[in-house]
Protein backbone atom coordinates (compact mmCIF):
# COMPACT_ATOMS: atom_id res chain seq x y z
CA UNK A 1 0.00 0.00 0.00
CA UNK A 2 2.77 2.53 0.81
CA UNK A 3 4.59 1.49 -2.09
CA UNK A 4 1.19 2.28 -4.11
CA UNK A 5 0.81 5.57 -2.44
CA UNK A 6 4.59 6.94 -3.48
CA UNK A 7 3.26 5.98 -7.14
CA UNK A 8 -0.21 7.77 -6.49
CA UNK A 9 -2.12 4.61 -7.50
CA UNK A 10 -4.56 5.89 -4.66
CA UNK A 11 -7.57 2.99 -5.53
CA UNK A 12 -5.03 0.34 -5.28
CA UNK A 13 -3.43 1.57 -1.93
CA UNK A 14 -7.33 1.84 -0.34
CA UNK A 15 -8.08 -1.51 -1.62
CA UNK A 16 -4.56 -2.88 0.48
CA UNK A 17 -4.95 -0.81 3.00
CA UNK A 18 -8.53 -2.11 3.81
CA UNK A 19 -7.12 -5.71 3.88
CA UNK A 20 -4.08 -4.65 6.14
CA UNK A 21 -6.86 -3.07 8.56
CA UNK A 22 -9.30 -6.63 8.00
CA UNK A 23 -6.82 -8.84 9.14
CA UNK A 24 -5.02 -6.53 11.90
CA UNK A 25 -7.91 -3.71 13.15
CA UNK A 26 -5.85 -2.47 16.06
CA UNK A 27 -3.07 -2.44 14.04
CA UNK A 28 -2.03 1.75 14.61
CA UNK A 29 -0.21 1.29 11.48
CA UNK A 30 -2.41 0.53 9.19
CA UNK A 31 -4.70 3.15 10.52
CA UNK A 32 -1.95 5.71 9.89
CA UNK A 33 -1.21 4.60 6.77
CA UNK A 34 -5.30 5.03 5.71
CA UNK A 35 -4.73 8.40 7.29
CA UNK A 36 -2.14 9.44 5.42
CA UNK A 37 -4.06 8.25 2.12
CA UNK A 38 -6.63 10.46 3.58
CA UNK A 39 -4.87 13.67 3.37
CA UNK A 40 -2.82 12.81 0.57
CA UNK A 41 -6.64 12.15 -1.01
CA UNK A 42 -7.61 15.02 0.67
CA UNK A 43 -10.50 12.93 2.63
CA UNK A 44 -9.51 14.89 6.02
CA UNK A 45 -12.94 13.77 7.94
CA UNK A 46 -11.81 10.22 7.48
CA UNK A 47 -8.83 11.27 8.36
CA UNK A 48 -9.57 11.90 11.44
CA UNK A 49 -11.50 9.14 12.23
CA UNK A 50 -8.63 6.62 11.64
CA UNK A 51 -6.06 9.20 13.63
CA UNK A 52 -8.58 9.32 16.93
CA UNK A 53 -8.24 5.08 16.68
CA UNK A 54 -4.35 5.03 16.30
CA UNK A 55 -4.20 7.84 19.32
CA UNK A 56 -6.13 5.60 21.35
CA UNK A 57 -4.09 3.08 20.76
CA UNK A 58 -0.58 5.17 20.08
CA UNK A 59 -1.24 8.56 22.50
CA UNK A 60 2.44 9.71 22.71
CA UNK A 61 3.42 9.07 19.29
CA UNK A 62 4.05 12.20 17.93
CA UNK A 63 3.43 11.28 14.22
CA UNK A 64 0.12 10.50 14.37
CA UNK A 65 -0.33 14.17 16.82
CA UNK A 66 1.23 15.81 13.70
CA UNK A 67 -0.71 14.01 11.20
CA UNK A 68 -4.33 14.31 12.89
CA UNK A 69 -3.27 18.58 13.37
CA UNK A 70 -2.84 18.48 9.61
CA UNK A 71 -6.20 16.71 8.90
CA UNK A 72 -7.34 18.83 11.07
CA UNK A 73 -6.10 22.49 9.35
CA UNK A 74 -7.93 20.65 5.97
CA UNK A 75 -11.01 20.91 7.89
CA UNK A 76 -10.47 24.43 8.76
CA UNK A 77 -10.76 23.39 12.55
CA UNK A 78 -7.91 25.79 13.70
CA UNK A 79 -8.08 26.02 16.71
CA UNK A 80 -8.02 22.18 17.47
CA UNK A 81 -5.41 22.21 14.81
CA UNK A 82 -2.98 23.93 16.98
CA UNK A 83 -3.50 22.19 20.24
CA UNK A 84 -2.86 18.97 18.29
CA UNK A 85 0.47 20.56 16.60
CA UNK A 86 1.71 21.67 20.07
CA UNK A 87 0.85 18.24 21.78
CA UNK A 88 3.23 17.09 19.00
CA UNK A 89 6.16 19.54 19.81
CA UNK A 90 5.60 18.65 23.46
CA UNK A 91 5.97 14.97 22.64
CA UNK A 92 8.79 15.34 20.45
CA UNK A 93 10.44 19.52 20.52
CA UNK A 94 12.91 18.78 18.08
CA UNK A 95 11.00 17.16 14.98
CA UNK A 96 11.35 19.45 11.78
CA UNK A 97 8.20 18.76 10.12
CA UNK A 98 6.44 19.56 13.26
CA UNK A 99 8.27 23.26 13.87
CA UNK A 100 7.28 23.78 9.96
CA UNK A 101 4.20 22.85 10.05
CA UNK A 102 3.21 25.18 12.79
CA UNK A 103 4.47 28.04 10.62
CA UNK A 104 2.27 27.52 8.18
CA UNK A 105 -0.55 27.21 10.81
CA UNK A 106 0.29 30.03 12.66
CA UNK A 107 0.56 32.06 8.97
CA UNK A 108 -2.78 30.69 7.90
CA UNK A 109 -4.18 31.51 11.47
CA UNK A 110 -2.94 35.33 10.56
CA UNK A 111 0.28 35.39 13.35
CA UNK A 112 3.02 36.43 11.13
CA UNK A 113 5.52 37.34 13.57
CA UNK A 114 4.93 33.49 15.20
CA UNK A 115 5.02 32.06 11.57
CA UNK A 116 8.60 33.66 10.82
CA UNK A 117 9.64 32.35 14.32
CA UNK A 118 8.96 28.70 13.05
CA UNK A 119 10.53 29.07 10.19
CA UNK A 120 13.59 30.43 11.67
CA UNK A 121 13.95 28.11 13.93
CA UNK A 122 13.46 24.93 11.36
CA UNK A 123 16.47 27.01 9.46
CA UNK A 124 18.41 27.39 12.57
CA UNK A 125 17.79 23.39 13.29
CA UNK A 126 17.94 21.82 9.52
CA UNK A 127 20.69 20.21 7.81
CA UNK A 128 18.49 20.94 4.38
CA UNK A 129 16.99 24.73 5.24
CA UNK A 130 15.14 24.79 1.59
CA UNK A 131 11.67 24.59 3.34
CA UNK A 132 11.94 27.35 6.27
CA UNK A 133 13.66 29.64 3.82
CA UNK A 134 10.73 28.84 1.17
CA UNK A 135 8.47 29.76 3.89
CA UNK A 136 9.68 33.32 4.89
CA UNK A 137 9.76 33.71 1.03
CA UNK A 138 6.43 32.55 0.27
CA UNK A 139 5.08 35.29 3.14
CA UNK A 140 5.51 37.28 0.21
CA UNK A 141 6.22 40.40 2.40
CA UNK A 142 9.12 38.90 4.16
CA UNK A 143 12.57 41.05 3.23
CA UNK A 144 15.93 39.09 3.78
CA UNK A 145 18.73 40.27 5.27
CA UNK A 146 22.18 40.41 3.02
CA UNK A 147 23.27 37.88 5.96
CA UNK A 148 20.62 35.44 5.46
CA UNK A 149 21.11 35.56 1.24
CA UNK A 150 24.67 34.88 2.11
CA UNK A 151 23.61 31.79 4.21
CA UNK A 152 21.45 30.68 1.44
CA UNK A 153 23.79 30.74 -1.25
CA UNK A 154 26.41 28.95 0.90
CA UNK A 155 23.19 26.74 1.51
CA UNK A 156 22.89 25.81 -2.44
CA UNK A 157 26.76 24.36 -2.20
CA UNK A 158 24.81 21.12 -0.29
CA UNK A 159 23.70 19.19 -3.48
CA UNK A 160 22.84 16.12 -1.58
CA UNK A 161 19.49 18.22 -0.35
CA UNK A 162 16.39 16.42 -1.22
CA UNK A 163 15.43 18.00 -5.25
CA UNK A 164 12.45 19.42 -3.79
CA UNK A 165 13.86 21.32 -0.38
CA UNK A 166 17.13 22.18 -3.14
CA UNK A 167 14.38 23.52 -5.40
CA UNK A 168 12.86 25.75 -2.36
CA UNK A 169 16.23 26.97 -1.72
CA UNK A 170 16.68 28.67 -5.36
CA UNK A 171 13.08 29.88 -5.30
CA UNK A 172 14.01 31.55 -1.81
CA UNK A 173 16.76 33.21 -3.59
CA UNK A 174 15.21 34.37 -6.32
CA UNK A 175 12.34 35.97 -4.28
CA UNK A 176 15.27 37.65 -2.21
CA UNK A 177 17.32 39.10 -5.19
CA UNK A 178 13.66 40.48 -6.56
CA UNK A 179 12.76 42.34 -3.70
CA UNK A 180 16.49 44.34 -4.19
CA UNK A 181 15.42 44.19 -7.72
CA UNK A 182 17.84 42.50 -9.15
CA UNK A 183 15.67 40.85 -11.32
CA UNK A 184 17.90 39.01 -13.61
CA UNK A 185 20.31 37.59 -10.77
CA UNK A 186 16.85 36.87 -9.64
CA UNK A 187 15.17 34.89 -12.83
CA UNK A 188 18.85 32.82 -12.92
CA UNK A 189 17.77 31.27 -9.64
CA UNK A 190 14.03 31.18 -10.35
CA UNK A 191 14.93 29.15 -13.79
CA UNK A 192 17.30 26.93 -11.44
CA UNK A 193 14.78 26.64 -9.09
CA UNK A 194 12.12 25.65 -11.96
CA UNK A 195 14.90 23.32 -13.61
CA UNK A 196 14.66 21.18 -10.45
CA UNK A 197 11.39 20.87 -10.21
CA UNK A 198 10.55 19.81 -13.48
CA UNK A 199 12.67 17.16 -13.54
CA UNK A 200 11.22 15.71 -10.74
CA UNK A 201 7.40 16.08 -11.87
CA UNK A 202 6.68 14.42 -14.78
CA UNK A 203 4.30 16.45 -16.91
CA UNK A 204 2.72 15.86 -20.73
CA UNK A 205 1.32 18.75 -22.40
CA UNK A 206 -0.12 17.05 -25.37
CA UNK A 207 -1.63 14.64 -22.72
CA UNK A 208 -3.32 18.27 -20.80
CA UNK A 209 -3.76 18.91 -24.90
CA UNK A 210 -6.19 15.88 -25.34
CA UNK A 211 -8.17 15.89 -22.11
CA UNK A 212 -9.25 19.38 -23.13
CA UNK A 213 -10.66 17.72 -26.76
CA UNK A 214 -12.04 15.42 -24.95
CA UNK A 215 -14.04 17.31 -22.59
CA UNK A 216 -15.09 19.59 -25.63
CA UNK A 217 -16.38 16.17 -27.21
CA UNK A 218 -18.08 14.26 -24.11
CA UNK A 219 -19.81 17.91 -22.83
CA UNK A 220 -21.11 19.54 -25.99
CA UNK A 221 -23.63 22.31 -26.01
CA UNK A 222 -26.63 19.95 -27.07
CA UNK A 223 -25.92 17.47 -23.65
CA UNK A 224 -25.38 20.29 -21.29
CA UNK A 225 -28.59 21.74 -21.98
CA UNK A 226 -30.46 18.40 -22.13
CA UNK A 227 -28.77 16.91 -19.43
CA UNK A 228 -29.62 20.32 -17.13
CA UNK A 229 -32.21 20.08 -14.37
CA UNK A 230 -32.68 22.99 -12.23
CA UNK A 231 -35.44 21.40 -10.47
CA UNK A 232 -34.07 20.86 -6.09
CA UNK A 233 -30.85 22.39 -7.72
CA UNK A 234 -28.78 24.28 -4.82
CA UNK A 235 -28.18 27.75 -5.62
CA UNK A 236 -26.04 28.26 -2.48
CA UNK A 237 -22.40 27.61 -4.13
CA UNK A 238 -20.14 30.55 -5.80
CA UNK A 239 -17.41 28.93 -7.91
CA UNK A 240 -14.48 31.03 -8.17
CA UNK A 241 -11.98 29.31 -10.94
CA UNK A 242 -9.56 30.02 -13.96
CA UNK A 243 -6.17 30.23 -13.99
CA UNK A 244 -3.96 30.12 -10.62
CA UNK A 245 -2.36 33.30 -9.26
CA UNK A 246 -4.73 36.10 -11.33
CA UNK A 247 -6.78 37.63 -8.30
CA UNK A 248 -8.74 34.95 -7.45
CA UNK A 249 -8.11 35.19 -3.56
CA UNK A 250 -8.64 38.80 -3.85
CA UNK A 251 -12.45 37.89 -5.35
CA UNK A 252 -12.63 35.65 -2.71
CA UNK A 253 -11.68 37.86 -0.15
CA UNK A 254 -14.22 40.70 -1.80
CA UNK A 255 -17.26 38.37 -1.92
CA UNK A 256 -16.86 36.70 1.75
CA UNK A 257 -16.98 40.35 3.11
CA UNK A 258 -20.31 40.39 1.94
CA UNK A 259 -22.88 39.19 4.92
CA UNK A 260 -24.30 36.92 2.88
CA UNK A 261 -20.98 34.96 1.73
CA UNK A 262 -18.80 32.62 3.21
CA UNK A 263 -15.68 31.43 2.01
CA UNK A 264 -14.60 28.07 2.80
CA UNK A 265 -10.89 26.69 0.52
CA UNK A 266 -9.87 25.39 -2.67
CA UNK A 267 -12.41 22.27 -1.90
CA UNK A 268 -11.20 19.27 -3.37
CA UNK A 269 -14.44 17.69 -4.04
CA UNK A 270 -15.27 18.58 -7.88
CA UNK A 271 -11.77 17.39 -9.15
CA UNK A 272 -12.45 14.11 -7.02
CA UNK A 273 -15.49 13.49 -8.20
CA UNK A 274 -13.94 13.62 -12.11
CA UNK A 275 -11.59 11.68 -10.71
CA UNK A 276 -14.62 8.84 -10.04
CA UNK A 277 -16.30 9.25 -13.44
CA UNK A 278 -12.90 8.86 -15.19
CA UNK A 279 -11.70 5.96 -12.67
CA UNK A 280 -15.56 4.05 -13.50
CA UNK A 281 -15.21 5.14 -17.05
CA UNK A 282 -15.35 2.24 -18.81
CA UNK A 283 -18.36 1.29 -17.48
CA UNK A 284 -20.40 3.48 -20.25
CA UNK A 285 -17.04 3.54 -22.92
CA UNK A 286 -14.96 5.98 -21.55
CA UNK A 287 -15.10 9.72 -19.51
CA UNK A 288 -15.66 12.38 -20.58
CA UNK A 289 -15.88 11.50 -23.81
CA UNK A 290 -19.40 9.32 -23.02
CA UNK A 291 -20.00 11.70 -20.08
CA UNK A 292 -23.95 11.60 -21.80
CA UNK A 293 -24.11 7.88 -21.16
CA UNK A 294 -24.06 8.81 -17.44
CA UNK A 295 -27.90 8.30 -15.68
CA UNK A 296 -29.41 12.31 -15.02
CA UNK A 297 -29.58 10.74 -11.59
CA UNK A 298 -25.36 10.55 -10.96
CA UNK A 299 -25.30 13.89 -11.22
CA UNK A 300 -28.05 14.56 -8.64
CA UNK A 301 -26.32 12.49 -5.95
CA UNK A 302 -23.25 13.91 -6.94
CA UNK A 303 -25.02 17.38 -6.01
CA UNK A 304 -25.92 16.31 -2.36
CA UNK A 305 -22.35 14.49 -2.22
CA UNK A 306 -20.81 17.72 -2.63
CA UNK A 307 -23.24 19.83 -0.06
CA UNK A 308 -23.14 16.72 2.71
CA UNK A 309 -19.23 17.13 2.27
CA UNK A 310 -18.94 20.89 2.85
CA UNK A 311 -21.13 20.91 5.44
CA UNK A 312 -17.92 21.18 8.09
CA UNK A 313 -16.73 24.26 6.04
CA UNK A 314 -19.66 26.12 6.12
CA UNK A 315 -21.42 27.84 9.19
CA UNK A 316 -24.68 29.60 8.30
CA UNK A 317 -24.55 31.88 5.16
CA UNK A 318 -26.90 31.52 2.37
CA UNK A 319 -23.54 31.45 -0.01
CA UNK A 320 -20.20 29.84 0.08
CA UNK A 321 -17.12 30.02 -2.12
CA UNK A 322 -15.24 26.72 -4.00
CA UNK A 323 -11.92 28.54 -4.91
CA UNK A 324 -10.39 25.80 -6.67
CA UNK A 325 -8.60 27.30 -9.91
CA UNK A 326 -8.47 24.15 -11.95
CA UNK A 327 -12.14 23.61 -11.69
CA UNK A 328 -11.93 25.48 -15.16
CA UNK A 329 -11.77 21.66 -16.10
CA UNK A 330 -15.05 20.66 -14.79
CA UNK A 331 -17.19 23.71 -15.39
CA UNK A 332 -19.49 20.97 -17.44
CA UNK A 333 -19.75 18.78 -14.61
CA UNK A 334 -20.52 21.93 -12.20
CA UNK A 335 -22.84 22.73 -14.48
CA UNK A 336 -24.85 19.65 -14.58
CA UNK A 337 -24.47 19.09 -10.49
CA UNK A 338 -25.02 23.01 -10.01
CA UNK A 339 -27.28 24.58 -12.87
CA UNK A 340 -28.24 27.66 -10.49
CA UNK A 341 -24.80 28.22 -8.86
CA UNK A 342 -22.74 31.21 -9.98
CA UNK A 343 -19.23 30.58 -11.47
CA UNK A 344 -16.59 33.30 -12.04
CA UNK A 345 -13.47 33.08 -13.94
CA UNK A 346 -10.77 35.31 -13.19
CA UNK A 347 -8.58 36.59 -15.83
CA UNK A 348 -5.12 38.70 -15.70
CA UNK A 349 -2.97 39.82 -18.07
CA UNK A 350 -1.09 36.39 -19.56
CA UNK A 351 2.36 37.72 -19.43
CA UNK A 352 1.67 38.38 -15.32
CA UNK A 353 -0.45 35.28 -15.28
CA UNK A 354 2.25 32.79 -16.23
CA UNK A 355 5.73 34.56 -14.72
CA UNK A 356 3.49 34.95 -11.63
CA UNK A 357 2.99 30.92 -11.95
CA UNK A 358 6.63 30.37 -12.85
CA UNK A 359 7.56 32.49 -9.63
CA UNK A 360 5.76 30.20 -7.12
CA UNK A 361 7.37 26.91 -5.96
CA UNK A 362 4.21 24.78 -6.05
CA UNK A 363 4.15 21.87 -3.47
CA UNK A 364 1.87 19.81 -5.77
CA UNK A 365 -1.05 20.53 -8.59
CA UNK A 366 0.34 22.84 -11.21
CA UNK A 367 3.04 20.58 -13.01
CA UNK A 368 2.78 22.55 -16.33
CA UNK A 369 4.44 25.81 -14.11
CA UNK A 370 7.87 24.57 -14.10
CA UNK A 371 8.58 25.63 -17.57
CA UNK A 372 8.32 28.85 -20.19
CA UNK A 373 6.71 27.05 -22.61
CA UNK A 374 4.96 24.33 -21.36
CA UNK A 375 3.55 27.69 -19.41
CA UNK A 376 2.16 28.89 -22.28
CA UNK A 377 0.83 26.29 -23.74
CA UNK A 378 -1.31 25.32 -20.92
CA UNK A 379 -2.74 29.27 -20.90
CA UNK A 380 -3.27 28.38 -24.40
CA UNK A 381 -5.93 25.75 -23.69
CA UNK A 382 -7.18 27.46 -20.87
CA UNK A 383 -8.29 29.41 -23.18
CA UNK A 384 -9.66 26.79 -25.57
CA UNK A 385 -11.57 25.34 -22.58
CA UNK A 386 -13.07 28.37 -21.71
CA UNK A 387 -14.24 29.00 -25.27
CA UNK A 388 -15.99 26.26 -25.53
CA UNK A 389 -17.80 26.41 -21.90
CA UNK A 390 -18.82 30.39 -22.29
CA UNK A 391 -20.10 29.19 -26.00
CA UNK A 392 -21.76 26.30 -24.78
CA UNK A 393 -23.29 27.55 -21.70
CA UNK A 394 -23.71 31.34 -22.78
CA UNK A 395 -24.50 33.72 -20.30
CA UNK A 396 -23.51 31.17 -17.32
CA UNK A 397 -20.32 32.62 -16.81
CA UNK A 398 -18.82 35.71 -15.26
CA UNK A 399 -15.70 36.78 -16.41
CA UNK A 400 -13.53 39.20 -14.01
CA UNK A 401 -10.49 41.37 -15.47
CA UNK A 402 -7.56 42.02 -12.48
CA UNK A 403 -6.23 44.89 -14.32
CA UNK A 404 -9.77 46.43 -14.51
CA UNK A 405 -11.03 45.18 -10.43
CA UNK A 406 -7.44 46.80 -8.74
CA UNK A 407 -7.21 50.16 -10.86
CA UNK A 408 -11.13 50.75 -10.28
CA UNK A 409 -12.13 48.69 -7.54
CA UNK A 410 -15.86 50.00 -7.22
CA UNK A 411 -17.59 49.58 -10.33
CA UNK A 412 -16.29 45.64 -11.07
CA UNK A 413 -17.07 45.22 -7.14
CA UNK A 414 -20.80 46.02 -8.03
CA UNK A 415 -21.01 44.08 -11.35
CA UNK A 416 -19.67 40.33 -9.03
CA UNK A 417 -22.18 41.07 -6.44
CA UNK A 418 -24.89 41.59 -9.32
CA UNK A 419 -23.72 38.77 -10.82
CA UNK A 420 -24.34 37.31 -7.82
CA UNK A 421 -27.68 38.52 -7.08
CA UNK A 422 -26.42 40.19 -3.95
CA UNK A 423 -27.55 43.93 -2.78
CA UNK A 424 -24.44 46.09 -2.69
CA UNK A 425 -22.94 46.20 0.61
CA UNK A 426 -19.63 48.58 1.58
CA UNK A 427 -17.32 46.12 3.44
CA UNK A 428 -16.92 44.64 0.02
CA UNK A 429 -14.73 47.87 -0.71
CA UNK A 430 -12.42 47.40 2.12
CA UNK A 431 -11.91 43.57 1.74
CA UNK A 432 -8.14 43.71 3.39
CA UNK A 433 -10.39 44.41 6.78
CA UNK A 434 -12.12 41.35 6.96
CA UNK A 435 -10.57 38.68 9.33
CA UNK A 436 -10.54 35.21 8.52
CA UNK A 437 -7.91 32.09 7.87
CA UNK A 438 -6.80 32.05 4.31
CA UNK A 439 -4.44 29.18 2.84
CA UNK A 440 -3.12 30.24 -0.67
CA UNK A 441 -0.09 32.05 -1.80
CA UNK A 442 -1.63 35.22 -1.84
CA UNK A 443 -2.41 34.98 2.19
CA UNK A 444 -0.57 38.18 2.53
CA UNK A 445 -0.82 40.06 -0.08
CA UNK A 446 -5.31 39.98 -0.43
CA UNK A 447 -4.66 41.58 3.67
CA UNK A 448 -3.38 44.82 2.12
CA UNK A 449 -5.41 47.74 0.37
CA UNK A 450 -6.47 47.02 -3.05
CA UNK A 451 -3.62 48.25 -5.53
CA UNK A 452 -2.07 48.35 -8.76
CA UNK A 453 0.90 48.38 -8.26
CA UNK A 454 2.09 45.17 -10.00
CA UNK A 455 0.47 45.56 -13.20
CA UNK A 456 2.35 44.36 -16.55
CA UNK A 457 5.24 43.63 -13.79
CA UNK A 458 6.49 41.09 -16.19
CA UNK A 459 8.32 43.65 -17.82
CA UNK A 460 10.56 43.49 -15.18
CA UNK A 461 12.15 39.97 -16.41
CA UNK A 462 11.29 40.54 -20.24
CA UNK A 463 14.65 39.86 -21.78
CA UNK A 464 13.99 36.34 -20.18
CA UNK A 465 10.23 35.89 -21.57
CA UNK A 466 10.77 34.79 -25.12
CA UNK A 467 9.83 31.56 -24.92
CA UNK A 468 6.70 32.37 -23.21
CA UNK A 469 5.52 34.58 -25.78
CA UNK A 470 6.64 32.22 -28.62
CA UNK A 471 4.01 29.93 -26.63
CA UNK A 472 1.38 32.05 -25.85
CA UNK A 473 1.25 33.00 -29.88
CA UNK A 474 -2.08 35.20 -29.97
CA UNK A 475 -2.73 35.29 -26.34
CA UNK A 476 0.07 38.15 -25.78
CA UNK A 477 -0.05 41.35 -26.44
CA UNK A 478 2.80 43.65 -26.91
CA UNK A 479 0.43 46.40 -25.62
Amino acid sequence: AMLAMQGQLFWEAEELLGKAKKRSLYWPTALAGSADLYIQTTRAEEACTVLLQALKLSPKNHIYWAMYSRALDMLMQFDESLKAAEKSLKIDPEQLGGILGLGHLYRVMGDKDKSIQQYKKHIAKSTFQGEGYWGLADLKTYKFSDQEIDAMIKATENEMSPPVIYAQLHFSLAKAFESKKEFDRAFEYYKKGNMIMRSCNPYDSNHVSENIDQLIEGYNATFLESASNKVNSSDAPIFILGMPRTGSTLLEQILSSHSKVEATMELPFISRYSAELRHQGDKFGGYPQKVHNIAPGNFKTLHDRFMKSTEVFRHGAPHFIDKLPNNFLHIGLIHLMFPNAKIIDTRRDPMDTCLSLYKQCFFAGQNFSYDLRELGLFYQNYLKIMNHWNTALPGKILTTNYEDLVSDPEPEIRRLLEYCGLDFEEACLTPHLTKRAIRTASSEQVKQPITNANLAYWRNFDSHLSDLKVALGNAYSAE
